[in-house]
Formats: C-alpha cells, sequence, structure tokens
C-alpha cells in the first residue's frame, strides 16, 4: 500500500505489543517507533492475546456457540486448547482464542459478558476478561 492510498484524517492501525497495563491505561511498543504509547483500551483492539497453561478460554471454532476450553501447552499465534468434552487436544490459532475468567456474579465487573457454565453450579459464570488484564 503506498501512501497515496491514505488521506489526512483517516483512522489507521498499527501493530504493537502490549507492555505494561495499568488503571485505564496499557503501554504499547510499535516496533521501529521510540518509547511506547499509552492508550486507554477502547482505543485499541486486541489481535492475539498471549496465552499460558491452565487459562480458561472461548474458542471460535466456526460453529454458532464458541467452544470451552482450557489451555494446556501455547507459543506464540497458537495454543492446544483441552476442550470440553473433546478427548483430544486441539490445536487453534490465538486470534480465535478469547481468555475468560471464572468468577461469581458479585466479582463481574460492570458491562461483562457473563456466560453460563453447566459444569459448575450456580453462582459461577464465565466472564470475558478485560482486554490488557493478564
Amino acid at each position: 500500500m503506498s501512501a497515496q492510498q491514505f488521506r489526512e484524517g483517516d483512522l489507521v492501525s498499527i501493530e504493537g505489543v502490549v507492555r505494561k497495563t495499568g488503571a485505564g491505561h496499557i503501554s504499547v511498543k510499535v516496533p521501529g517507533m521510540p518509547g511506547e504509547a499509552w492508550l486507554r483500551p477502547s482505543e485499541a483492539k486486541l489481535v492475539s492475546p498471549v496465552l499460558k497453561p491452565g487459562d480458561r478460554v472461548l474458542v471460535d471454532t466456526g460453529g454458532t456457540v464458541d467452544a470451552r476450553g482450557t489451555v494446556i501447552a501455547a507459543i506464540p499465534g497458537f495454543a492446544w486448547i483441552e476442550i470440553a468434552g473433546d478427548p483430544i487436544p486441539r490445536s487453534f490459532m490465538t486470534s480465535k482464542v478469547r481468555r475468560v475468567e471464572i468468577v461469581g456474579p458479585a466479582e463481574a465487573p460492570p458491562g461483562a459478558v457473563l456466560l453460563a457454565d453447566p459444569a459448575r453450579p450456580a453462582p459461577f459464570r464465565y466472564v470475558e476478561a478485560e482486554e490488557g488484564e493478564h
């Protein structure tokens, strides 16, 4: 893409790596640029989360409902996940995975997406992790 395809005032996205998270802000390092940019989470879009063994996740499997699972191994860009009810772990691109936490309703942040989990008795639910929290 050439510079001529852009016009002053266009909204663009750039790729960077989250370095720090704070109260309402994230620090992002953009390759080739000095320093770090401090952004509000609403100013950034999570492209690919960093996943660690034990993380609870929802996976976009292409079906009508996201699959729930647990990360058993991960490398940049890919994760191996045990999906509930599936005897063999499967690999997924991390761009298809969202981290979730298990909390009680009183602990859920305002506006959190709560999802019922039939494997856990009420009042526990999965709640989508805030971007930049891990």
